[in-house]
């Protein structure tokens, strides 16, 4: 048996995706400078640059978010601090498959947890999550700082923005990011949890041959920059409870739960291509829902469940 903080995989669900101590110390005399930079939920408050959130903060604890502790950060308001729905995505496959799993909810409050649950393992596989993300650079500060916490990790990131950046560039447009990020591996498609569990299959094992691993780019033994095939896959919308059993009975993840009953739009409005890009409308078993929904229950911490679901009302006829 692992022990209690040592896991198979921790993913990175999100971060703090905007510098705000930079904005800061922006001075208003010359907003016309930099006006375009300054973000719409930002406002001018105490001689400085803050988010709304922020301003809260600032009231309530004193202190920006940016100024506190890891763990005086995981008690005040952020976005990124409520459990997402793409972490446990990620991972329900994994958890199925009976891999030990983490979410770290928000990286920028909960370093330390990280650095607790990477102490005990050699090389631990630690997953970034770019389903928030909109730019390189994130990726890169978040892989700069895990490897300062775990300079042998393995680097695996997968999620929205990589996948939109595949359909954009090509996936050969990943070899100069693994290299400069120091990545291990970038899966790329639209729904990757299988993906993902074929990978951790394979590095489980110690093995180094990932042909079998669809839509996947690395460098091989060789050194060589290398692709595997590109497949498509139906998202997954029956999710077994043993997931939400599993990962929410550990530290650090509140009260509210996000789930999904449906993937896609019936809809095809003429100004949106998402019914395209995910692949048609899929919906879940009820069943399966109200299996779901016993197995929270049963947990006893879950007070709150979010569906996020795009058209979670749409009739069926």
């Amino acid at each position: 048996m692992q022990p209690q903080d040592q896991f198979d995989f921790i993913i990175v669900s999100h971060s703090e995706v905007v510098d705000y101590a930079k904005y800061r110390k922006m001075p208003v005399e010359r907003i016309e400078l930099f006006r375009n930079l300054v973000q719409l939920r930002m406002t001018y408050f105490d001689g400085g640059f803050l988010s709304h959130l922020d301003v809260l903060n600032k009231i309530v604890y004193d202190k920006c978010f940016f100024e506190a502790n890891d763990q005086e950060k995981r008690s005040m308001f952020s976005i990124w601090n409520l459990p997402s729905f793409n972490g446990m995505l990620a991972t329900s496959q994994l958890v199925e498959s009976g891999l030990k799993c983490k979410v770290i909810n928000n990286f920028d409050a909960e370093i330390d947890l990280l650095r607790k649950y990477t102490a005990s393992t050699e090389r631990p596989i630690i997953g970034i999550s770019s389903t928030f993300i909109l730019q390189w650079s994130e990726v890169g500060r978040l892989a700069k700082q895990i490897r300062e916490i775990a300079p042998n990790a393995i680097i695996v990131v997968g999620g929205a923005f990589v996948n939109d950046q595949f359909l954009t560039n090509g996936k050969a447009s990943f070899e100069k990011y693994i290299k400069n990020y120091k990545l291990d591996y970038v899966i790329y498609s639209f729904n990757s949890e299988r993906d993902l569990l074929s990978l951790m299959k394979i590095l489980k094992e110690d093995g180094n041959d990932f042909s079998a691993v669809n839509n996947l780019a690395y460098f091989n033994e060789a050194g060589s920059f290398t692709t595997t095939q590109d497949l498509w896959h139906e998202p997954i919308v029956n999710y077994p409870s043993k997931s939400w059993m599993q990962l929410y009975s550990q530290e650090n993840m509140g009260n509210t739960l996000q789930l999904r009953t449906t993937s896609g739009c019936p809809f095809s409005c003429a100004f949106c291509t998402y019914p395209v890009t995910a692949g048609g409308f899929k919906s879940s078993d009820v069943e399966m829902f109200e299996e779901q929904l016993k197995a929270i229950a049963e947990l006893g911490t879950i007070d709150r469940v979010i569906l996020i679901d795009d058209t979670p009302n749409v009739p069926l006829a």
